[in-house]
């Protein structure tokens, strides 16, 4: 049992020690404004203007006692090599460095986001804008939580709070086949396009698969499904209108229906928002509906498509629609950890001042990230996951990898790219 000792209350506190204490710690905890309501049996935690014999002292910078946004970011600063936000002046007088509420409050809603105004051409944050982008491929949050629970253990001898690490592989369907599945006018025209750009390698291996001689290159879902160790899996699907960004297939098709509900008898399928649904909360309805109709079950997962989001509107819009969980939270051009932790955490509205009922699943790395924006190679990538798996050891967490069936296809630019996915599984292991 935690009691905080401290002199004021808000939705902003509350939001924060609920996710410390009861997601990720496991600890039932109360919050009091007097020194005579502290249970002399609890580790009492004092986080204000108090004092308390034998407590543990924590700095409170303001953040969380406020009810609008700030106009200028905190400064980074380090603590045996640890970045750090809220840096208390006399560190003497308090058991660590910062303020680790509002630090915690601050990464995990992304207040920096509502901040910082820049984004790329698809309306995205980049990586290289976070006050951490030294830091991203570190889970920071993670490592401020254990420095506290290990004062916490100091208080609490007997209590136990296993860490554990767990693979969370993920896959994006933006392209369910390369060539079956089409209408008859998309395959003519896409016929017509081989021959005007003298594609006759792509045209001899579409009459092929078209005619059952050869396996269509991007049906890889046995290869992505496999017993691989992973402890859990999911498929998100795309069943918005295409347009130039969406070049998914249509899922009327009767080919393309049977192939997604043979999908659903051995993994969970979430829905993957269009690109032009960005906000737009009918035209997100209405692609919900769409595969609820199509698998016949309820659809409570998804992920936005180019990781495309804006806070807090599109997280509002799939609250408002049922879903429970969002797997967007990473960056599109960098592996590592866009909040700081590699834990599942409730998203907190900073408009409106309330948490959500949508949980985010933090994204770890991603084909496309390494491959395109990181310019990585194949080999390259594999290391760069192993660092990140080594940056959890201690922290644990979930690593949450993203690949796309066409990109465990061998073909084009993919080549090489499905030896990294595979080394996923061994990678996971030698960091248990």
């Amino acid at each position: 049992m935690i009691t905080i000792l401290t002199d004021f209350q808000s939705p902003r506190l509350k939001y924060a020690v609920d996710t410390i204490f009861r997601e990720w710690l496991n600890l039932d905890y109360d919050i009091v404004t007097s020194v005579n309501q502290v249970d002399h049996e609890s580790c009492c935690i004092v986080y204000g203007n108090y004092s308390h014999k034998g407590s543990i002292n924590i700095f409170k910078e303001g953040l969380l006692d406020e009810s609008d946004l700030r106009k200028d970011l905190p400064a980074v600063t380090s603590h045996q090599d640890l970045p750090i936000i809220f840096e208390v002046k006399h560190v003497e007088d308090f058991d660590l460095p910062f303020d680790v509420f509002s630090a915690v409050f601050f990464c995990l809603t992304r207040y920096e986001e509502y901040i910082i105004t820049k984004r790329d051409e698809h309306g995205r944050f980049q990586a290289a804008d976070s006050i951490f982008n030294e830091h991203n491929r570190v889970p920071y949050v993670d490592r401020w939580i254990l420095s506290l629970e290990n004062l916490i253990r100091m208080k609490l001898p007997q209590w136990k709070n296993p860490r554990s690490l767990n693979w969370l592989s993920t896959l994006d369907m933006d392209i369910a086949f390369a060539y079956k599945g089409r209408s008859l006018m998309r395959k003519v025209g896409a016929t017509g396009k081989d021959l005007v750009n003298l594609r006759f390698d792509r045209l001899r291996e579409r009459v092929s698969v078209l005619t059952g001689g050869s396996v269509d290159p991007f049906d890889t879902y046995d290869l992505f499904l496999r017993n691989d160790g992973a402890d859990q899996k999911r498929i998100f699907i795309p069943v918005g209108d295409r347009g130039r960004f969406d070049n998914n297939l249509d899922v009327e098709n009767t080919f393309l229906k049977q192939h997604i509900n043979k999908l659903q008898k051995r993994v969970k399928i979430g829905l993957h928002p269009s690109y032009h649904s960005l906000d737009k909360e009918e035209v997100v309805e209405k692609e919900k509906f769409k595969l609820e109709e199509t698998t016949g079950s309820k659809i409570t997962e998804s992920r936005q498509h180019f990781l495309r989001f804006s806070l807090p509107e599109s997280f509002q819009i799939l609250a408002s629609l049922g879903i429970e969980k969002d797997y967007s939270m990473g960056f599109h051009d960098e592996v590592g950890f866009r909040s700081g932790t590699a834990y599942n955490h409730y998203l907190y509205d900073l408009i409106n001042e309330v948490t959500l009922s949508i949980a985010l699943i933090p994204l770890t790395a991603m084909d496309s990230a390494m491959k395109n924006y990181l310019n990585a190679t194949a080999e390259e990538s594999i290391t760069v996951m192993k660092e990140i798996l080594q940056a959890m050891q201690n922290t644990g967490g979930v690593f949450t990898s993203v690949w796309h069936n066409h990109s465990l296809s061998e073909s084009d630019d993919w080549i090489a790219w499905r030896t990294v996915f595979q080394s996923i599984p061994d990678i996971v292991r030698s960091q248990r």
